[in-house]
């Protein structure tokens, strides 16, 4: 038999692909140099494939007008101007359900932004509760919009009551009891000091705390009703309270100025016990917000936070400090805290003044800004995030609107990106909520045009405008420092008619006049490509997508020659 030489097998060499994706990487404070994405984020699929993926796009939803201070569910607030004033209404989608009482003194714009909860108050009711630091207010479409005074600050009467002596029970003469409290407290001739309502019984009928010292006809009562504890010392018009409302036990929970936990009876977001207060005073910063992460309370305060627990204890507050979870990390501002699907995430600060971002699942405490993310943080002053999930990610945008910066994290890919929307050189939105009826969906309230905006991924413009999406791979040298040629570059995305991805590269560091013209790659074709690409030494690029049409790009292969053409 024929000894036949055989040759080795061939081995197919893989074209080189673009590092495509590089986390934020800023040399210094500047969010425009380096590799980052801008109207993107990252998905990592089952096959381990990375890719990059536009964002969704936006419709008008309602137009109410105004500037947006705050949405939950299908409800949203809108300050109007009215008579040198900032006035509140309260639209239910897009129609007008309620408005509060114009606030002064006037602003340039309206500052005050709002808190919500749903609080429960019965076994199958509820009401929103809701405040913006200053007042507090409870919503339902049972008893409509009511306005809930501080202690010791509004009184009812002097009324007629039928007082029997060493007895509790009150029976009003005329009338109703429409507009008590429980807890007010009550004086007049037959009542002992420091009596209060223990309950309201009907439309007539009062259980008083303590048996009245006299009876046998008609006494003249006064009521100082109860509430939430107002600040000491300074007038009720100042503010009085951090950001945030929650609820524990079907209890109502609001954080006070001056670091006060105060506590509603179960089922009673309207009935405020006195006794029902606890202070946040392991460290002397100030209060900031109020959360919940599980069962526990969480209290952000300026460069410590504390945790809570309901351990039923009466009288008095049921709240008992967790001094083992105490965190030396703050909050920098109150409406950057965001709560989805049982994460807690907000822009952090520290006694030693560094910002960053950090996220609580489950009461463990994460940071997630980089290096990079902390350097852009030290030059914006965040004032407020939004939070909401669509395409299958949940996404973290916080906001400083004077920096015209909005940084992007996706909660679900664990990676940071730049945002921007509406001709804005960042993200204008102050609020999101989830509506799962029709017209629902993710809606996003506009910081100061009266709008309201559905995000869906089956839009692929912002109204009317495109969605430019900005892809900058870290800086390119195929791990050869020598001269090489680019004969061509084909992009691995999904194939759409009337698609463009544009591509402009820099051999200069990314100085900003030896940026190249934009060439085009077709994706409407199964390969896109381009040609004789030149020389470099290391080369920036910079992939832009802006046509009408989603975008989600695979990779960038390369056919590169070592040397100059």
């Amino acid at each position: 038999m024929a000894n036949y030489t055989r040759d080795p097998p061939k081995e197919v060499s893989l074209p080189l692909r673009l590092p495509l994706v590089g986390l934020p990487n800023q040399r210094a404070a500047s969010p425009s140099e380096d590799s980052r994405l801008v109207n993107a984020y990252v998905e990592l699929g089952q096959d381990e494939v990375i890719r990059i993926v536009k964002r969704p796009g936006l419709t008008e939803l309602y137009d109410n007008g105004g500037y947006g201070a705050g949405m939950y569910k299908q409800y949203s607030i809108f300050y109007d101007e009215f008579i040198s004033a900032w006035r509140a209404l309260i639209y239910e989608d897009g129609t007008q359900v309620a408005g509060l009482t114009p606030y002064t003194p006037f602003e340039a714009t309206p500052t005050r932004f709002f808190s919500f909860n749903l609080s429960r108050t019965g076994l199958e009711s509820t009401t929103i509760f809701f405040h913006d630091r200053y007042n507090c207010f409870t919503y339902d479409t049972t008893d409509g919009l009511e306005e809930l005074a501080w202690a010791g600050q509004s009184t009812v009467g002097p009324d007629s009551y039928n007082l029997v002596e060493d007895d509790t029970l009150i029976v009003k003469a005329s009338g109703t009891t429409a507009g008590l409290l429980k807890y007010s407290a009550i004086s007049g001739t037959g009542i002992a000091d420091g009596t209060l309502i223990e309950s309201i019984d009907s439309t007539t009928d009062i259980t008083m705390s303590l048996p009245a010292t006299a009876g046998g006809g008609l006494s003249a009562l006064t009521f100082t009703l109860s509430g939430p504890p107002a600040r000491d010392g300074v007038s009720i018009a100042e503010r009085q309270l951090a950001g945030g409302v929650t609820d524990l036990n079907t209890s109502v929970y609001l954080f006070t100025y001056q670091r006060a936990i105060v506590g509603s009876d179960p089922l009673g977001p309207r009935a405020w016990d006195p006794l029902n207060i606890i202070y946040a005073y392991a460290e002397e910063d100030e209060a900031v917000y109020v959360a919940k992460n599980l069962s526990y309370l969480v209290a952000f305060k300026e460069t410590t936070t504390e945790f809570f627990r309901d351990v039923g204890v009466s009288p008095g507050s049921p709240l008992e400090r967790l001094e083992g979870l105490r965190l030396a990390i703050g909050c920098y501002q109150w409406r950057t805290v965001q709560d989805i699907d049982g994460y807690l995430l907000w822009c952090s600060f520290t006694a030693s003044g560094l910002k960053s971002v950090h996220i609580m699942f489950q009461t463990k405490t994460e940071e997630i800004a980089t290096p990079a993310i902390r350097r852009v943080l030290e030059q914006m002053t965040p004032l407020y995030a939004v939070a909401f999930s669509i395409s299958g990610h949940s996404f973290y945008v916080l906001t400083d609107p004077t920096a015209g910066i909005s940084l992007c994290y996706d909660i679900t890919s664990k990676f940071w990106s730049y945002w921007n929307a509406l001709g804005s050189t960042y993200f204008p939105f102050v609020s999101a909520s989830y509506v799962a009826s029709d017209g629902g969906g993710t809606r996003l309230q506009h910081e100061s045009n009266g709008k309201i905006y559905l995000m869906s991924p089956d839009d692929v413009l912002d109204v009317a405008e495109p969605i430019v999406m900005d892809i900058y791979p870290p800086l390119f040298d195929a791990n050869m420092r020598q001269s090489k040629y680019l004969e061509r570059m084909y992009v691995n995305a999904d194939q759409e008619v009337g698609s463009t991805l544009l591509l402009r590269v820099n051999d200069e560091d990314q100085a900003t006049d030896e940026w190249t013209d934009y060439r085009e790659f077709d994706l409407g074709h199964p390969r896109p490509a381009i040609y004789d690409c030149g020389s470099f030494t290391k080369r920036n690029f910079h992939f832009r997508h802006e046509s009408a049409t989603a975008c989600r790009l695979t990779s960038v292969e390369l056919d590169l020659l070592p040397g100059t053409l």
